[in-house]
């Protein structure tokens, strides 16, 4: 699955009417609703978690707190986006396939891989998505399982 099946747009009311009929870019997760959720709430957040409050978005139209957002399946495949770049990264299995590397600005519904044009960006883009994955605490034996292509 691709940007253009998974992308899904967040809809947020705030009770103030905040923000109201704009849109705001900026990337943002699942993960992130209860962050922030706690902190309009002015409540701490949980320990161990990786969501990040997505309220300064609303609130001040700043810049962007996330540089990229990570999708995918687990055991399987993920996606490691920005606003400019989509990296998908397969893990070694039965169903493994190689990486694959997308300009979204030239190519936003993903129809181009550009991989092999761009092998130094694929492996920074690569080495951010496992810097990613040790951050968010993911399984190690997991980690090990993906690899650049």
């Amino acid at each position: 699955l691709l940007l253009p099946i998974i992308h899904v747009p967040l809809i947020v009311r705030m009770p103030d009417g905040t923000g109201s009929g704009e849109r705001i870019k900026g990337i943002v997760q699942p993960v992130d609703t209860f962050s922030t959720i706690m902190d309009f709430l002015n409540l701490p957040t949980v320990q161990g978690g990786h969501g990040q409050s997505f309220l300064p978005l609303l609130q001040e139209n700043c810049i962007e707190s996330r540089e990229f957002g990570l999708s995918g399946c687990v055991n399987r495949v993920a996606h490691f986006t920005n606003q400019q770049w989509g990296y998908t990264c397969f893990q070694k299995g039965p169903s493994w396939k190689p990486a694959m590397l997308f300009n979204l600005e030239n190519d936003p519904t993903q129809q181009s891989n550009i991989i092999d044009q761009e092998p130094e960006l694929a492996d920074v883009l690569y080495q951010k998505f496992i810097d990613y994955l040790h951050k968010i605490q993911a399984p190690s034996e997991q980690i090990k399982k993906y690899v650049p292509y």
